[in-house]
């Protein structure tokens, strides 16, 4: 399987999203570097979503309005966009990926925003690759990918980590791994968004962790709106800080519903 090549301009933009000293004026001038991208953010910064009071009609007017952690998120999303087209997976549900990775990246960001010592855009980041893998497939291996989603449809409790590996030969977590590598991002991202937290070193491991809480919270809300517990669940205990922000997340839903609409466009 071939794993699409970033452009240059695409992955300077990639890395700048987890600079934690850019500004907005900074992320701006990155994103202006894809006209593509920087379309789509305009775009979303003048939609209903957004709702400004005058027509945003730059960049640096974009991101302030979107703020910080909207724009790394879309920006993000966006990119990983840009180069996979699971449009010939019908079973593959692009709202539902969306918004389970919107989801993940921020209960993700704002379980690391506890710590000093984790970066939160970086959990983010981590959080929202976290299932890149899946939408490689389903651009990649379609017809082996639509049978695992199918299957899965028919028995939600199982792992669907475990059934691509049987129909494609590699499960949804080791495929995002490769992309990840192949688009050389920087390794401690690499661990915590396709790893067990408990089996990596201990400078990872908070990282990892707020990664792992942010699968659990989104997986959480699933059930919640009826889906089933899958096989897939990571091992978390939740505590009160866990709960908390769940409660967080869940005030948000309607926000990143609307948002994975747009990136669905």
């Amino acid at each position: 399987m071939r794993v699409p090549v970033l452009p240059a301009s695409v992955d300077r933009l990639l890395h700048a999203i987890n600079d934690e000293s850019l500004g907005y004026a900074d992320i701006a001038q990155v994103i202006g570097e894809s006209p593509s991208i920087a379309l789509r953010v305009l775009g979303l910064a003048n939609s209903a979503w957004s709702a400004p009071v005058a027509p945003i009609t730059s960049l640096d007017m974009a991101c302030g309005r979107l703020g910080l952690g909207v724009i790394r998120s879309v920006a993000m999303a966006l990119v990983i966009a840009e180069v996979f087209n699971p449009a010939a997976c019908p079973a593959f549900n692009s709202r539902r990926y969306w918004m389970s990775a919107l989801l993940t990246a921020e209960a993700a960001s704002l379980i690391a925003s506890d710590s000093a010592d984790v970066n939160a855009n970086q959990a983010r980041t981590a959080g929202l690759l976290r299932t890149i893998g899946l939408l490689w497939l389903a651009d990649s291996r379609s017809e082996a990918t639509q049978r695992a989603l199918r299957l899965c449809e028919t028995e939600p409790a199982g792992s669907l980590d475990h059934l691509l590996q049987a129909e494609c030969g590699i499960g949804y977590l080791a495929a995002g791994e490769t992309v990840a590598r192949h688009w050389q991002l920087p390794e401690e991202i690499v661990l915590a968004a396709f790893h067990d937290c408990h089996a990596l070193p201990e400078e990872v491991r908070l990282l990892a962790d707020s990664v792992c809480c942010g699968v659990w919270i989104e997986r959480e809300l699933r059930i919640r709106d009826g889906g089933e517990r899958s096989a897939d669940a990571d091992s978390v205990l939740p505590d009160a800080r866990l709960q908390a922000v769940l409660g967080d997340i869940e005030g948000r839903l309607e926000r990143l519903g609307q948002l994975a609409d747009e990136l669905c466009r």
